[in-house]
């Protein structure tokens, strides 16, 4: 199978064909590959650990965006054949992104928000890999805090960048309270108000941690507008998750409820039947109140 990472070249034909190339020795890499695609097939384990390898030698050359490219179709190649990722391949990612910030070379946003993506996915299917390819996760949403700020973004790019930080709040709230980390993820575009599949929102997980005691970070998810009356499926406000009476009282401070959250309140309260009677978005303000 040839493709654009070998420059849709197919193996030589002849033995005229393998000398015209045995001068340059790019094309004999690239014939190498080519042949152990041949002989071993795309998803065995050896031929994309020689696209790894040969892209770990282009990076070491400083041949980064070629580099990129290469490790990119191993891990196009992985998804293809529902191939489980390499998490120390995954974290190799952030380096060779690192070096191109430093040098100032443009890095390919899809590639980043690929990365980010399947980081992000391996975070919840693989958990005994759980803290390492967290910490590759926080590595990844640094660069992108870098990267947004020295390149013009389309606002696709913006929207998925949003999406895949919005994830990324929930997860390092819980396990990693960093306040650095999530100012970059705020910064980038994550909703601060983003629920998980129990309808906590950062705030709820971020308190629900006996061992927090970070009010610096609590007052940054409150700066960027947390809601502190949301509820989870329990019925539950982020106030009612902590025992920490500086953190309860620092909620009652900024707790101000709006006409809109009291009517949804009292619509939850009483049971009134509101679905089919409420535009999309009263539905979704009622439900998480």
């Amino acid at each position: 199978m040839t493709t654009d990472v070998f420059s849709y070249r197919h193996e030589c034909q002849t033995i005229d064909q393998l000398n015209k190339i045995c001068p340059n020795t790019t094309s004999l890499c690239i014939e190498a590959l080519l042949m152990r695609e041949h002989l071993l097939g795309s998803k065995n384990c050896e031929y994309r650990y020689s696209i790894r390898y040969h892209g770990g030698v282009l990076a070491d050359n400083n041949q980064h965006v070629e580099a990129l490219a290469f490790w990119m179709y191993e891990l196009r190649l992985c998804e293809e054949y529902s191939i489980p990722m390499d998490s120390e391949h995954l974290r190799h990612f952030t380096s060779i992104f690192s070096e191109m910030l430093n040098l100032s070379s443009s890095i390919p946003v899809q590639a980043l928000l690929t990365v980010i993506k399947i980081t992000a996915e391996e975070l919840q299917r693989n958990m005994t890999e759980f803290d390492f390819s967290l910490h590759t996760l926080r590595f990844l949403i640094a660069i992108t805090s870098q990267l947004v700020t020295k390149i013009n973004i389309s606002s696709i790019d913006r929207q998925e960048i949003h999406q895949q930080m919005t994830f990324s709040l929930n997860i390092l709230a819980s396990r990693y309270p960093c306040l650095l980390t999530a100012r970059t993820l705020l910064q980038c575009g994550a909703d601060v108000n983003a629920h998980d599949a129990l309808r906590n929102t950062p705030l709820h997980v971020f308190l629900s941690s006996s061992s927090i005691r970070n009010e610096n970070l609590l007052k940054l998810l409150c700066d960027y507008g947390a809601h502190l009356d949301y509820v989870n499926n329990l019925r539950e406000k982020a106030i009612d998750v902590t025992t920490n009476l500086a953190a309860k009282q620092l909620i009652k401070s900024k707790m101000q409820l709006n006409l809109k959250c009291r009517c949804a309140r009292l619509i939850q309260l009483n049971n009134v039947p509101f679905h089919g009677e409420l535009t999309s978005s009263l539905v979704r303000l009622v439900e998480e109140h």
